[in-house]
């Protein structure tokens, strides 16, 4: 799966540069697999979106995950209760956020919500040490078939 070897490429790309892992990861936590999944569920919103995804490497040089403006947020299904969606500070308030929960191929596209919004009907908070965030739950995401293009 091309997506997957993206994600290969991205934590690779990382470790050449020695950045940390983002959103203050534990460094014992499983990023290999966090930057392979979320490569797939950018894939698959692109895809069912009807939209263009660029296979980019190196995202933070800006750039939305699914160009022009959606940002994919993956959440795995296995042990988060919640299940939210996550907006930081510096995430763009234009941007779409896409919630997507699953793993291992088995994913589902929940909802999208503007960056402004989110940062107004979720909740500011900074757990497990990680900076401060927002977390949006499903029921304040609009309808994703919204976003697709006919």
């Amino acid at each position: 799966m091309p997506a997957a070897i993206i994600g290969i490429r991205r934590k690779l790309n990382q470790i050449a540069r020695g950045v940390s892992p983002f959103g203050g990861y534990d460094v014992d936590m499983d990023t290999w697999a966090t930057d392979i999944e979320g490569a797939i569920c950018e894939l698959a919103v692109a895809k069912v979106s009807h939209r263009y995804w660029d296979f980019s490497v190196d995202k933070f040089k800006g750039g939305a995950d699914v160009p022009p403006d959606i940002e994919v947020r993956w959440v795995s299904d296995k042990g988060n209760k919640r299940k939210r969606l996550i907006i930081r500070s510096n995430d763009r308030d234009d941007y779409k956020y896409v919630l997507v929960i699953g793993s291992c191929g088995n994913y589902e596209i929940i909802g999208w919500i503007l960056g402004k919004e989110g940062k107004k009907s979720g909740s500011n908070e900074a757990p497990n040490g990680r900076p401060p965030c927002w977390f949006v739950d499903q029921s304040s995401l609009h309808d994703f078939r919204e976003l697709v293009i006919e």
